[in-house]
């Protein structure tokens, strides 16, 4: 019981703290099952990949508070009293048979019940499976829960009260029986959340160890088979919970292996996304620079030059003395940019603001704030010759940046 609670604490610190699922009773503390798999619970995927301990170790594991609780309620009225019986070592070797064996049984039905119903429906008889075939939980849910022991604790008693033969026995068979009854109730109304097959695997080694109890009370007074049942006890969840932390610490580096590849690929996607928006919003700034400085010049007349002040060795400034001196022509229109142009441009701006935040912050650097800046002010106006360069100097900046940061993170990938 203070392992069951333990395994319930440690579970909520791994998932970052108490939660509440919509289930307002059964999902009361729930557990995520991505955290509940990690801590050993049972599924026919694992079990058939040959990790067989995750019977042990799903008895430990409980989905919320209320399964906690009810666990432990029916553990303390069971194991009072059958403690006494095979005394406590023996008592927790009969706990983890049955929990485990019972465990196995239970997943096996499941599987088998599944692929009967599959093959069913494969023949067209689909309707004529009972409710309980068609809603309860998936195959691939998990089971989890020292209800398997719970069960298999009543069944166990069910057979002894059975075979004792006295008036004690009997008011214990009917005791046993009607908790049968009432959980095989419990289950058809609930069935959607309770892992009936795990009820019915835990009843059904309970019933079988059952028959041995005459042999187990024999031995409680020898003290090598008391210290038997601890060692093999104590082996048994130590290999179990061993084997699940050597794979569960596997499943956590690939499942990082793989958020790390996924990362990576975003990111370089995303440097190659920022490259080709960087291409487009300075091929759609010179083209309406241009038209801007095109108009201005007409407007200006031969005072207009002056206007192309910049640095002496700008060499696209010549180009663009050429067009106003008549010795090139413009592959634009002489007039203003339209507002298809602009908005065009505007929307540029926009997605490239929106990426920045997205990329790795080795791309990041002044030059998006340049661009902005420029940007800005090409749609309010005309911009000048230190201006086209500035915006040039920058978009290239950042696209060989991008280049560079592509290529790092296709290096440091894993593969």
């Amino acid at each position: 019981m203070a392992s069951w609670v333990f395994v319930y604490v440690l579970m909520n610190c791994y998932q970052g703290g108490f939660v509440t699922s919509a289930e307002l009773l059964t999902g009361f503390g729930a557990i995520r099952t991505d955290t509940t798999h990690l801590f050993g619970d049972l599924t026919w995927s694992a079990f058939a990949r040959g990790q067989v301990w995750r019977a042990v170790t799903a008895t430990f594991i409980h989905f919320s508070l209320t399964h906690l609780l009810l666990n432990l309620i029916g553990m303390v009225q069971l194991g009072r009293m059958m403690e006494e019986w095979y005394g406590s070592r023996q008592f927790l070797a009969v706990c983890l048979v049955v929990g485990g064996a019972g465990n196995v049984v239970g997943v096996l039905m499941r599987q088998g019940v599944e692929l009967g119903r599959l093959w069913v429906q494969a023949h067209g008889l689909g309707r004529i499976l009972p409710t309980f075939l068609t809603e309860g939980p998936p195959p691939s849910a998990p089971s989890a829960g020292g209800s398997t022991i719970i069960l298999g604790l009543i069944g166990l008693g069910l057979i002894v009260g059975w075979r004792s033969k006295t008036r004690v026995g009997l008011f214990l068979r009917d005791q046993m029986f009607g908790f049968l009854v009432f959980t095989a109730v419990i289950g058809i109304v609930g069935m959607k959340v309770i892992d009936n097959y795990g009820h019915a695997g835990g009843a059904i080694v309970g019933i079988l160890v059952g028959f041995l109890h005459r042999q187990l009370v024999r031995t409680v007074p020898r003290g090598f088979a008391r210290r038997a049942a601890l060692i093999g006890s104590l082996a048994l969840v130590l290999f179990s919970g061993g084997e699940q932390w050597i794979t569960a610490r596997h499943e956590v580096s690939l499942a990082r292996s793989e958020a790390k590849r996924k990362a990576t690929a975003i990111q370089v996607r995303l440097c190659q996304i920022v490259r080709d928006r960087l291409i487009a919003v300075g091929v759609t700034f010179e083209s309406i620079a241009y038209q801007r400085i095109g108009q201005t010049m007409a407007s200006l007349g031969d005072h207009g030059i002056s206007y192309l002040d910049g640095p002496p060795d700008l060499s696209p400034m010549a180009t663009v003395a050429d067009l106003l001196a008549g010795r090139a022509t413009p592959p634009w229109p002489a007039y203003g940019p339209d507002r298809q142009s602009l908005d065009t441009f505007s929307r540029s701006l926009e997605s490239l603001s929106e990426l920045k935040p997205r990329l790795d912050p080795r791309i990041d650097g002044p030059e998006f704030d340049e661009i902005q800046l420029v940007g800005e002010r090409l749609l309010n106006g005309p911009v000048s010759s230190k201006d086209i360069y500035l915006f040039r100097l920058a978009r290239i900046t950042l696209s060989r940046r991008a280049e560079r940061v592509r290529d790092a993170l296709l290096s440091e990938s894993p593969p």
